[in-house]
């Protein structure tokens, strides 16, 4: 809010004065511990943690049973059943009284305890086949379903829900109590704990009620991660040590910006923090967006679009004074759908999309679908295709090479897409203009594998035109760089005359890529990182080939949502950001905080110096402390 009408959104005089006569200086007095973790965002948490330890469950060994045994291990596992499917029908039940954000996360909850019935059924003709008990059978038969799960790119990012799910069987049949949940901390806690599944998190949570997050295991791309930023709560994953090192009641500080945990921190440290997030959190707020451009001290401008896959996401987004949707992920649509969407429902879907934007610019993505990710329509199509990575399979773009899909689905799908932008120039005329309307094409290496893609927009193009439909003048293309070779032959992408006019760095996959990691593996999260040399220099490389091209390309990746991360992209020189929502005043109010000459040096430094992520990651954290410090905040922000 504002200070006054005549100050619009910008610092009042007496608070910029106060503020910079305000000194935070590095603090001088140690907490009595400090660990280091992982978190891509900027917030501070402060307070007393609140630790849940599961009980460790004695090893489960194959042990032979009577015949006279048999019917008393099927008791245990009716009663364990019969338990876990109430606990997750409560859990599903008080999710729907809870916000929005909460609720995405439910179906995975529903999953689990769909599932129930088969496990019962496996388990029962285990005990009763094998002659063993109800706790060995579970352990195989849920065992043999995470086996399966880690052999899918996709789906090994539930894992740790199954692993959570034998968990909650084994405990009644072992006669194991439940460990603490979320539901019994205390207004304000710092949850603490080694891992935090969905169901986890979902038992008891209410919005407000964690002031913070502190995770053993996992990394920046796990659940933990994704559900503390989306109810916008601090979190630090991956902390080495941490159940060892704090107890219920311990006072703690979460630093995302300088990835660290204190633990009991001294009155004057802990005075010093306070200071650093009341300015945080005031000032945060009062610098929303002005027309989507974010600009740095020295004045390198930053366009901030948003990440969106709804009308609601959309149509929040419009007054949120960004510069235009730069994805619109549209496989999400498809989901949920027992039949193919007809090309006139996708059309009013992308239409009403478009139109929340005004004359913004829009791109849409076209659908990103794999053998791992599918409506259950689209299976067919794959029937006769076995793959054992599909995260490396025919996924995205590629699938025009099934002829079937090619006919059927993507010619449609084309067709829907350039009907939507042709009716919104029809109601907003300036929208048909160069920069505008865009088109996106994911997982493309090469121009073998953009050029078709293209051409398939272009046959429907001549197509509608035929039928008499007034198509709109500028429909532009343009690549996802999310592989190692799309960015290594960018420069040839880039040059082609008919490959298109943008690209934009998807940083997930190329990170996961470039690494040889599975981003949802949590063992592996500290290689999948964005911020590793090889990762930087692809990019690099990328960004330079643009340039020498003429060509606008940005980022579209999670990368871009996370303040941490803001030094490194404007170091590259990328000057366009699309980010998820609620978002863009967060990294327009760093981006304020940073000299872009500053940030070259720091890229640079890092592609020639750092020799893996956990050095470059240092050199970032340096960065950050010496030159992100919210006491520097310059007088040309009122």
């Amino acid at each position: 809010m504002a200070d006054s009408p005549s100050q619009g959104h910008g610092i009042s005089s007496d608070d910029l004065r106060a503020l910079l006569e305000t000194t935070l200086p590095a603090p001088t007095v140690s907490a009595s511990a400090t660990l280091r973790g992982q978190s891509t965002g900027d917030g501070i948490a402060i307070g007393k943690a609140f630790v849940i330890s599961d009980t460790p469950i004695p090893d489960v060994s194959k042990s032979d049973i009577s015949e006279d045994q048999v019917e008393a291990e099927r008791e245990k596992l009716r009663n364990a059943i019969n338990k876990v499917e109430s606990d997750l029908g409560e859990i599903i039940a008080s999710v729907f009284t809870l916000d929005e954000a909460s609720r995405s996360f439910v179906g995975v909850v529903k999953l689990l305890k769909g599932v129930l019935g088969a496990i019962s059924s496996k388990a029962t003709n285990t005990i009763e086949s094998e002659r063993v008990t109800a706790a060995y059978a579970v352990q195989v038969v849920v065992g043999d379903t995470i086996k399966t799960l880690r052999e899918s790119s996709f789906m090994a990012r539930n894992v740790e829900d199954f692993e959570d799910l034998r968990l909650r069987l084994l405990r009644p049949i072992l006669g194991i109590s439940d460990p603490a949940s979320i539901g019994d901390s205390p207004q304000g806690s710092i949850l603490v704990s080694a891992n935090l599944s969905v169901s986890q998190s979902l038992s008891g949570f209410t919005p407000g009620r964690l002031a913070g997050i502190v995770i053993q295991n996992g990394g920046t791309t796990g659940h933990a991660a994704l559900f503390a930023a989306k109810h916008k709560i601090p979190i630090l994953v991956g902390v080495e040590g941490l159940l060892g090192s704090v107890k219920t009641g311990d006072t703690v500080v979460i630093d995302e910006l300088d990835q660290k945990l204190l633990i009991s921190p001294s009155p004057e440290v802990l005075r010093q923090v306070e200071e650093k997030l009341r300015v945080q959190t005031k000032y945060c707020r009062k610098l929303p967006l002005n027309n989507g451009v974010a600009r740095t001290r020295d004045g390198f401008e930053v366009h901030l679009f948003y990440n969106i896959e709804d009308i609601d996401a959309a149509t929040k987004t419009a007054s949120e004074g960004g510069a235009g949707i730069g994805l619109c992920r549209t496989e999400p649509l498809f989901f949920g759908t027992r039949n193919p969407l007809s090309e006139k429902e996708q059309t009013d879907k992308y239409f009403s999309i478009i139109v929340t934007q005004g004359v913004r610019p829009v791109t849409i993505r076209t659908i990103d679908f794999g053998s791992d990710k599918l409506a259950e329509w689209l299976r067919p199509y794959f029937r006769d295709i076995t793959e054992l990575n599909p995260n490396m399979g025919l996924r995205g773009a590629r699938l025009i090479s099934l002829g079937d899909f090619k006919s059927q689905v993507f010619h449609p799908h084309a067709a829907a897409i350039i009907r939507a932008f042709s009716q919104a120039a029809q109601l907003y005329p300036e929208r048909d203009r160069p920069g505008v309307n865009r088109v996106m094409f994911p997982m493309i290496n090469n121009l073998e594998e953009l050029l078709p893609a293209i051409d398939v927009f272009r046959t429907e193009t001549v197509r509608l035109e035929q039928e008499g439909v007034k198509v709109l003048k500028h429909l532009e293309f343009g690549t996802m760089v999310e592989t190692p070779e799309a960015c290594l032959g960018a420069g040839h992408i880039f040059r082609h005359p008919e490959a298109g006019s943008f690209a934009s760095i998807g940083t997930n996959d190329l990170a996961s890529y470039t690494s040889a990691a599975d981003r949802d593996n949590s063992w592996l999260g500290h290689l999948c990182t964005p911020h590793a040399p090889g990762v930087l220099k692809l990019m690099h490389y990328a960004v330079r080939a643009a340039r020498s091209a003429k060509r606008p390309i940005s980022i579209c990746g999670r990368m871009a949502s996370q303040p941490g991360y803001l030094p490194l992209l404007i170091g590259l020189g990328l000057s366009n950001l699309s980010v998820e929502p609620n978002r863009a005043e967060v990294i327009n109010y760093w981006a304020q905080q940073l000299d872009s000459a500053d940030c070259k040096l720091l890229v640079n430094r890092i592609i020639n110096k750092a020799v893996g992520p956990a050095q470059s990651a240092q050199m970032l954290s340096e960065f950050r402390q010496k030159h992100m410090q919210i006491d520097e905040v310059s007088a040309d922000v009122e």
